[in-house]
């Protein structure tokens, strides 16, 4: 038999308006299920988008700059309870000297934070398989359907 994935998320707002209502649910959230849990793991995961600029009116997009100095985040950084991994997850070139790349930022906010916390990296937007390694506790994994140049 099968389990179900539970996500919590940790903070919500919603907001409506006659024109445009929405919810947001942050896509911050523990991550809790059969497998992790009887590994004893604990993962904190975020969702980041590289810095979109073409969304619609009816969806917001938060640049990482400004959410790596929000409370909300740092607050699930400094979770209370122990975190064994933290797990980036996100549309966004995994290579750090890429243009478009915003994991190296939330990475680099994470270490200060937490220097000893394990940090894995799943990526996807330039189309290359891609892997790089930020630091000795943290990898970057990127799919994608050509080899990087």
């Amino acid at each position: 038999k099968l389990s179900t994935l539970r996500l919590v998320p940790l903070s919500t707002s919603e907001t409506s308006s006659a024109t445009s209502p929405r919810r947001t649910v942050r896509s911050t959230a523990f991550v809790d299920c059969p497998m992790l849990k009887f590994a004893g793991l604990r993962i904190m995961t975020f969702g980041v988008l590289y810095d979109f600029t073409g969304n619609s009116n009816v969806s917001k997009v938060t640049k990482a700059t400004t959410m790596v100095q929000q409370q909300w985040f740092l607050d699930a950084v400094n979770y209370t309870e122990p975190i064994d991994l933290f797990l980036l997850i996100g549309h966004n070139p995994v290579r750090t000297t890429d243009y478009a790349n915003t994991l190296g930022l939330v990475h680099n906010t994470i270490r200060s934070l937490k220097p000893n916390t394990p940090i894995q990296v799943f990526g996807g937007h330039s189309h290359i398989r891609d892997f790089q390694v930020y630091d000795e506790s943290s990898t970057a994994l990127e799919s994608g359907m050509f080899s990087p140049a």
